[in-house]
């Protein structure tokens, strides 16, 4: 309730389709009561009312039978008493000459001008109610300000104006509040209280303006009249029974958190006083206690259940006195409030309210609850050894989402989060990411968030717990109008919501870190869960890293440090999961919780390869033209067993754009073909924001309806969209990685029907194969990769006003698509040495900074306000920017306010260094150090620039080195799968698929290899016979794959990837000879005696594993680029192959010419 009326409570909760608001009475607050069974019972009161109306649990179906009909019925039922409605001294008067014109015209001339046929009105009319309660607004002029009678149902206030309102100044004020009223749709009629005092004329005028405002509002009236006709059928019982149950639910647990009731006690006496419902309360009660059970029992607390000594007496029975410590329970589902509780203090009145189109809901709350679910023994990095699913957490499944049992990795995910770890849970597309949050989130009494990176899944999200009947939830966007933002974020934090879903960018709004403090610290409403979905968006190595992600992990920290963070994705390299670690401040690889298989047994995949001359559109329609042959009506709409399907491409614009491509299928097919993209298409930039959001919104919903059955989509539709009955998706064009084909192609079969995923694939013509050789290779940097890009795919030409020819396909087109978004590195480093020089001082506040400003100063660039907010995060990395800001839409014109750090030169360097050897343990500035990749750094090191400005060019060539390889890589793995595939065994691709997304024990000595490269022992734990046998070769060097988009100058990854991919006779693989050479020159530094015992290890494997040719090739290698004089010898020893004798005869020989010339010369 807004304003506190004394000793009164409101709430809204439903079992069913029915008035939702109701009021307790009497209940008194004991904070000290908070006992070790307080946080539970929030939970449970959060629960039981995550709904309005929610579904019942298994316990409530079986007694009462299931409330899935209740819910849906079509006319809300509407409750209200026939019964007299008496008021003791809330209506006032004047006691001073004891006339109560007020008191009269509510007793006497309302009813009779009601009548017998609308005589329950009187039920609904509230006697000093409040302006700001009645508009629904806070209005600080208004504040404290009541009205005589106000009748909500109607829109009616009834004023009885005295003399004091005779005045001029009286009455211009009432005017203006009567205007005011008017203004928000409420009718405000005046009657003098002397006409009430002698029944004159004027009496029966204002009767009779009033009878005519109800005619206008007759059938809101009629609705009620029904209403007691209906109340008798077997359905009406049914809800009646439902509201009651709900009610009395809320009830008892009130009065458990104020202490009246205590659990653990033995006996709980209450007395209930019955006005309407009979034979509910045991049933009630029995299922809280049940729910408690449970609650408790995830926190390996003992519930020892009360004996509930219960007492029902009739409507017009006396409550027994002698039972001094019963609870005394006045219930009534029908019956409004009034003040009778002032009169009878020692009773609990609960009552209907009057205002039943508000939301009085809020989260009950207290300090986060550790559950210890037993999650002791785990695996490094994978599947725990021993997890046995609590049987409690089972029951909350079942009773809260209606399933038997959990995904594969689901439960350990939710225990995880809920012993108050920080989470990062890796579950494969389709497998229940979402509920692990949702129940990890209802099992706090606290409000939480969740970050998404796209409004479309909020949407998503929202809908799909509507369906469930879980609708304590909002989401705020930038679609929302101001106003609307306004409310949702401050009634969250007020505590309205179990969680909101926001976007990433709404942690730089300050307004909104505001809210996030009034929550944390003046209301003392604590975050539960910070959720982060897709999280992999969160990293710069990711195929999805979203600019606005920046700094959002450390402003969550800072703003809601109670917040147990839960990330969550299907994919993530390696070096993505580690960002994402790094950014959790997370050190114990025990909180990266996944399921050790990615197997989709519902999915099949092919890639259809456009043979030379043949054009990728003609394979897309005869691709879709056989599913037509196939199924006649696959592409009508509104069909109940639709078969849908998502075309995905890479651009908005152009003729392969999502745009133009749906309108062609539109017309090739014959049907309605929707498209669907984050960012306007050109051909629609005329259109308005609000229209473009439309658009989307309405194309979503349709398609999750069947309306239409095929959508083109960018990817913006390809992270979580929950849609069951997808029976293929088609990618026009290869996707950068295999983590956005198994993220998007992940869209299909969530229904687990078979689906068919396929890929149309072009590949690269003859003549450029050595650009992608070049583009592919190791040490090309960013600025070759732009200068090829725009030989094979040449930017438009402003000259001639076109684009030159392209000869690049799909490879090529993915390289645009990376490189358009990057800047050079003399960019970069531009940019962030105007910052640092112009506006960055040691330790300063507040400092705003616009593209505008930085353009002054290098009027010759054209940063973009993405470049600017990005390097500031950059900047963040080596500890020179604190935190940021950011005013106004994010654009050139958008102020970002820094706090920069209190830096030195000293600190930067050590940032510098600290953050690299997140990802590369033995990364040195140290001049002695001899590995050929960190000469360019230690070289810039060593230059006269100041410190700042050496460790910018350090980190950027690094940051260019590294994450734009690891991307790079990221292509080159699909496109070899692409390119290797085969109708006749199709299965193939998808295992090694799978085997490139699945952890085991070799992913988990891979991880071990990542962190300690140099220690070569480990290497052997996977260069060994019978692990090779037992995995396979290429499903090893998928699974290496994975580490290789994310390690370039690993010693003991790329020493194993060069050795695999000889054995399985692809060396010449740029995975293949250049990473076991560039290993064996970082081999060269290691002490004689580590280089004997690696040869000697290697041996017995290469000697068993390879044939006779690529013996001679491994002995070539190894001793061409190893500075060791004994390899040769050991070589033959260990594999008796022709190049190391022939080395070692010719070095013989070469000693014996040699000392024969020494001999001539002596």
């Amino acid at each position: 309730m807004h304003t506190f009326y004394k000793g009164v409570r409101a709430y809204s909760a439903n079992y069913a389709n029915a008035d939702n608001n109701f009021v307790i009475q009497n209940l008194k607050t004991n904070n000290e009561q908070r006992d070790i069974y307080y946080p539970s019972v929030c939970v449970l009161k959060n629960i039981i009312m995550r709904g309005l109306p929610t579904q019942f649990s298994c316990y409530l179906s079986e007694k009462l039978g299931s409330n899935g009909d209740l819910i849906k019925i079509e006319n809300k039922i509407l409750l209200v008493s026939e019964e007299g409605q008496y008021w003791n001294t809330t209506i006032k008067g004047y006691d001073e000459t004891n006339r109560f014109p007020a008191k009269i015209l509510f007793d006497k001339y309302l009813p009779e001008k009601f009548g017998e046929k609308y005589a329950f009105l009187k039920q609904l009319i509230m006697p000093e109610a409040y302006i700001n309660d009645i508009v629904g607004i806070y209005n600080a002029e208004y504040l404290n300000q009541q009205v005589d009678f106000y009748i909500p149902t109607v829109k009616l206030i009834i004023e009885v104006d005295g003399a004091q309102h005779s005045g001029k100044l009286d009455t211009l004020k009432d005017k203006e509040r009567d205007l005011y009223l008017r203004e928000h749709g409420i009718e405000v009629i005046r009657i003098p209280a002397s006409a009430i005092d002698n029944n004159t004329k004027a009496l029966q005028n204002k009767l009779s303006a009033i009878e005519n405002h109800f005619d206008k509002h007759h059938e809101v009236l009629d609705g009620y009249v029904q209403q007691k006709v209906n109340y008798q059928n077997e359905t009406a019982q049914r809800v009646l029974n439902a509201v009651a149950v709900m009610r009395f639910q809320v009830t008892i647990l009130e009065l458990i958190l104020s202490g009246r009731l205590k659990m653990g006690e033995k006996v709980w006496n209450i007395q209930v006083r019955e006005n309407e419902i009979s034979g509910i309360e045991e049933i009630a009660i029995n299922d809280l206690l049940i729910w408690m059970e449970n609650l408790l029992g995830l926190r390996n607390i003992n519930l020892e259940i009360p004996r509930v000594n219960l007492t029902v007496i009739g409507k017009e029975d006396e409550f027994d006195c002698t039972l001094r410590e019963s609870v005394k329970i006045d219930f009534s589902i029908l019956k409004t409030w009034t003040d009778e509780h002032l009169k009878n203090r020692d009773i609990i009145f609960v009552r209907n309210a009057y205002f039943q189109d508000e939301n009085y809901f809020t989260v009950s709350t207290d300090d986060p609850i550790h559950y210890p679910i037993n999650d002791s023994e785990r695996k490094d990095f994978g599947e725990k050894t021993s997890f046995e699913t609590p049987k409690e957490l089972l029951f909350l499944l079942k009773n809260l989402f209606g399933f038997d049992a959990f995904n594969s990795g689901q439960a350990r995910i939710i225990a995880h989060a809920l012993s108050l770890r920080n989470t990062i849970g890796l579950l494969p597309t389709g497998s229940g990411k979402s509920l692990c949050y949702q129940m990890a989130a209802l099992l706090q009494p606290c409000i939480s968030f969740c970050v998404c990176p796209i409004k479309a899944l909020m949407y998503d999200q929202v809908d799909n717990l509507n369906e469930r009947h879980i609708n304590r939830t909002n989401f705020i966007t930038s679609d929302l109008s101001p106003e609307e933002k306004q409310r949702i974020q401050y009634e969250f934090s007020r505590g309205k919501y179990h969680w909101v879903f926001v976007s990433p960018e709404r942690f730089q709004d300050a307004k909104f870190r505001e809210y996030l403090d009034q929550l944390n610290r003046e209301r003392n409403l604590h975050i539960g869960m910070a959720v982060i979905d897709e999280v992999h968006c969160l990293s710069e190595w990711g195929h999805s890293f979203r600019t606005s992600y920046l700094n959002l992990v450390k402003t969550i920290m800072k703003y809601s440090p109670t917040a147990t963070i839960l990330g969550l994705t299907a994919t993530a390299s390696v070096n993505t999961l580690k960002n994402i670690m790094v950014e959790f401040e997370m050190t114990d690889r025990s909180d990266v919780i996944t399921t050790g298989k990615y197997t989709r047994d519902e999915l099949s995949f092919e890639i259809e390869i456009c043979n030379s001359g043949e054009a990728p559109r003609a394979l897309l329609y005869q691709r879709l033209s056989t599913y037509r042959r196939h199924f006649p009506d696959i592409f009508k709409g509104n069909n109940k067993k639709a078969r849908c399907g998502i075309i995905f491409t890479p651009y908005k614009n152009g003729k392969n754009g999502c745009y133009e491509l749906s309108a062609d299928l539109s017309k090739y097919l014959e049907a309605d073909v929707k498209w669907y993209s984050g960012e306007k298409p050109k051909k629609i930039k005329h259109y308005s924001d609000e229209l473009f959001t439309g658009i989307k919104n309405k194309t979503q919903k349709g398609f999750k309806k069947n309306e239409f059955t095929l959508l083109v989509a960018t990817k913006a539709f390809g992270m979580g969209i929950d849609k069951p009955n997808i029976r293929y998706t088609i990618h026009y064009g290869i996707p950068s990685s295999l983590e956005a084909l198994y993220q998007e192609a992940g869209r299909a079969g969530r229904d687990r029907e078979k689906a068919q995923c396929t890929v149309i694939y072009e590949p690269e013509l003859y003549d450029n194969i050595e650009w992608l050789r070049e583009m592919f290779a190791v040490e090309t940097d960013v600025n070759r990769l732009k200068e090829i890009q725009n030989t094979v795919c040449p930017p438009y030409d402003n000259n001639n006003g076109a684009y030159n020819e392209w000869t690049g396909k799909d490879i090529f087109k993915q390289f645009m698509l990376l490189t358009s978004g990057l800047n050079s590195y003399d960019e970069d480093m531009e940019l962030a040495r105007v910052i640092y020089e112009n506006f960055a001082v040691p330790g300063e506040k507040g400092v705003v900074i616009q593209v505008n400003n930085i353009r002054r100063y290098k009027p010759e660039h054209s940063f973009t306000y993405a470049n600017l907010e990005k390097t500031i995060y950059h900047l963040s990395i080596i500890g020179i920017i604190d935190d940021w800001t950011v005013s106004g839409y994010r654009d050139n014109s958008a102020k970002i306010i820094v706090d920069f750090c209190d830096y030195s030169e000293e600190s930067i360097s050590e940032k510098l260094v600290s953050y690299i050897r997140n990802y590369d343990a033995l990364f040195s500035l140290d001049k002695n150090c001899r590995r050929n990749e960190y000469k360019q750094y230690i070289q810039e090191w060593g230059g006269e620039d100041s410190a700042a400005v050496r460790a910018f060019s350090i980190y950027w060539k690094w940051y260019y080195n590294n994450v734009i390889y690891s991307r790079r890589e990221a292509l080159k793995h699909i496109m070899e799968q692409c390119d290797k595939f085969k109708k006749e065994d199709a299965d193939k691709f998808k295992r090694n698929i799978e085997a490139f997304f699945s952890f085991n024990d070799v992913t988990a000595a891979f991880e071990k290899i990542s962190d300690d490269q140099k220690n070569f022992v480990n290497w052997f734990e996977v260069l060994n016979i019978q692990v090779i046998k037992e995995n396979g070769i290429e499903n090893m060097i998928m699974s290496l794959s994975r580490f290789l988009e994310s390690y370039k100058n690993n010693i003991g990854l790329n020493f194993i990837s060069g050795f695999l991919r000889l054995a399985n006779g692809d060396f010449e693989d740029g995975d293949g000879r250049e990473r076991l050479v560039s290993a064996l020159h970082d081999i060269s530094t290691f002490s004689e005696d580590e280089k004997y015992e690696l040869i000697g290890k290697i041996l017995p494997l290469a000697d068993d594993l390879l044939d006779e040719e690529q013996k001679e090739i491994f002995s070539e290698t190894v001793i061409n680029n190893i500075e060791y004089d004994h390899s040769s010898t050991m070589l033959y020893k260990g594999m008796q192959d022709n190049y190391s004798i022939q080395y070692i005869l010719d070095s013989a020989l070469s000693s014996i010419v040699k000392s024969g010339r020494d001999l001539e010369i002596w």
